[in-house]
């Protein structure tokens, strides 16, 4: 009855039917647990570690109801268009303290491709903005970069009432205290089969403090000695960034800030990760890099603007933006560098002739498509190593802006202006970059917004430009009257 993976083959059973039929919690858990024991069992013949898993069809899932109702370790990653994948719990985790550890998880996910586990399931995670100062109190249990395999996975169409696909996923050992996790796996597919209704209603929290890191005598300073740096020639591009730190007379209700997002932004990723009693979320309009198959693809997004209060104003700052100086050097470049990091990796690559306009409800940005053939022995996690950072977050060179970053800015980015994905084991993937984002800690939020400082910059126009991209999350909160 089990399959040469090792996994239980509940097709051949009958079983699988069974599921279909019913989607009951007590079917589902029954399926889980002869993985579990069938695994523990091989363990215990072999001497050794082993990975077990399967994949079913149950009936549809709310993605975000379940991540928020699980307080547990969790990942969130709902693309614009395409599955929207949540990961619940730790079958595995793989932390590095240091940058450039890509190649290390390369590896993990070659060996994981070995496995036998259902080719779906997916390796949650990142890293951080990279930095050589240690990461403030609001980013504990975030370490520099960190993967999770999650103990169960969950896939849910588009189409709200078509079937979700499920994954169970564990590693065991010959001595695993196999009655703890048949415990745990119960209670994770409690969350995703026993509690599928929608959550109710909940007025936000109320706001009590909101404090700017930089003020705007700050930010004006910082944005001027950018430009210095430039006249100088150490650099020609540096993004610099503000947060605002929010904190409310009770926790933030995490359901209701997702659904806000998502609604409100419908052309972004909506993402979410949870580490201890944080969660980093956000709606990015930016991808780092995805992967399907050899295909891979890119953007270029540098120079903004706001959106008009009408659709003739709107036309008007469009308009403006496709012509303006700044933000067309600003752009101009990060296509130069995504393009010549990329081309190396790529037996062919191309980009779209001319910027055109990526519009969100709030700001507008210039947008340039990459697109590319990845050679024979590379990889999304290779990709992924070479665009991050881009210029549209740190600046170029990317190392000296980084550096720049690290004296002038007061604070330490943490995940923010990361990278965010999932890839699955046959390698394709997607990585986004952590942009209108914020970290939340019960009560507490931190929120982070950034603009790119050129020739040309005007610091009351940016610190303005700054304020446009802090509303998607500052609206989800329910703070978007807040004075800052």
């Amino acid at each position: 009855m089990f399959s040469d993976a090792g996994c239980v083959d509940l097709a051949q059973a009958g079983f699988y039917s069974s599921i279909m039929k019913s989607h009951s919690l007590s079917t589902t858990i029954g399926w889980m647990e002869r993985i579990l024991i069938d695994g523990f069992r091989r363990a215990q013949a072999g001497g050794q570690t082993v990975w077990a898993g399967d994949s079913i069809d149950i009936g549809p899932v709310d993605p975000v109801a379940t991540f928020a109702q699980c307080e547990t370790a969790g990942g969130l990653y709902m693309p614009a268009e395409g599955m929207t994948t949540v990961g619940l719990g730790v079958a595995r985790e793989w932390q590095w303290n240091r940058s450039g550890a890509w190649h290390w998880m390369e590896a993990v996910w070659r060996r994981l491709s070995q496995s036998g586990l259902p080719r779906s399931v997916k390796l949650f995670g990142g890293q951080a903005f990279p930095e050589q100062r240690p990461s403030p109190a609001e980013w504990a249990g975030f370490p520099n970069m960190s993967f999770v395999v999650p103990a169960v996975q969950v896939e849910q169409p588009p189409d709200p009432r078509s079937p979700a696909r499920l994954a169970v996923t564990v590693e065991l050992a010959p001595d695993s205290d196999l009655d703890r996790l048949l415990v745990a796996y119960r209670q994770f597919l409690s969350h995703i089969v026993g509690h599928g209704e929608a959550l109710a209603e909940q007025a936000s929290p109320r706001l009590q403090t909101v404090t700017c890191l930089p003020d705007r005598t700050g930010w004006n300073r910082m944005v001027r000695a950018a430009l210095a740096a430039i006249a100088d020639g150490d650099i020609e591009k540096v993004v610099v960034a503000r947060s605002l730190r929010l904190t409310a007379d009770r926790a933030w209700p995490l359901a209701l800030i997702l659904q806000h997002l998502r609604t409100a932004n419908p052309d972004t990723t909506v993402f979410a990760l949870r580490r201890g009693r944080s969660t980093f979320l956000g709606a990015t309009p930016e991808q780092l890099v995805a992967v399907a198959g050899r295909t891979v693809q890119t953007m270029c997004l540098a120079g903004s603007s706001n959106r008009g209060l009408t659709p003739e104003e709107d036309s008007r700052l469009a308009e403006a933006l496709l012509i303006h100086p700044k933000n067309l050097e600003e752009h101009r470049i990060v296509c130069r560098h995504v393009t010549q990091t990329l081309g190396p990796l790529c037996s062919q690559i191309a980009s779209t002739p001319a910027p055109r306009l990526r519009k969100l409800p709030t700001v507008q940005h210039l947008c340039t498509a990459v697109s590319g053939t990845l050679l024979p022995s590379t990889t999304i996690w290779t990709a992924a190593q070479a665009l991050h950072p881009t210029p549209a977050v740190a600046g170029l060179p990317v190392e000296s802006a980084q550096s720049w970053l690290e004296t002038h800015e007061p604070f330490s980015r943490g995940w923010y202006a990361g990278s965010i994905g999932q890839v699955d084991l046959t390698g394709n993937g997607s990585f986004v970059v952590g942009l209108r984002s914020a970290v939340l800690h019960e009560s507490r939020a931190v929120v982070y917004a950034g603009c790119g400082i050129v020739q040309g910059s005007v610091p009351d126009q940016e610190y303005d430009e700054s304020r446009w991209k802090f509303r998607p999350v500052l609206e989800a909160l329910g703070a978007d009257g807040a004075e800052w």
